[in-house]
């Protein structure tokens, strides 16, 4: 049985990066509730999300580091360097990781 999260078009990649965008500005004109945008890279923050899935937290930036270099996942050549630079620290989830790696904004 196949999920929502296996239809491609619903992870933000740079090939829908624009239809993305579209629907963003779409819900921002709703009336109700102000909307922000809270990730600043839907790519890269979808790439680290498909990465580090399966990692079980808490874990410090080493480990981290290793299940992304173990990926068998092409997107992990796009965060590693990303990855690199976050501070050394134990990190809850993966929303932890990506606040970390400025990717997102906001509190858990």
């Amino acid at each position: 049985m196949s999920s929502h999260r296996d239809n491609p078009d619903q992870i933000p990649t740079e090939c829908n990066e624009e239809k993305t965008f579209r629907i963003i500005r779409r819900q921002s004109v709703i009336h109700g509730e102000g909307r922000s945008k809270t990730i600043s890279d839907f790519p890269k923050t979808a790439a680290l999300a498909q990465v580090l899935k399966n990692l079980n937290f808490p874990a410090e930036k080493k480990r981290i580091l290793q299940f992304a270099n173990q990926s068998n996942s092409l997107e992990r050549y796009e965060i590693l360097p990303t990855l690199n630079r976050i501070e050394e620290r134990n990190y809850s989830n993966v929303f932890d990781v990506a606040r970390a790696a400025s990717l997102v904004s906001g509190s858990d």
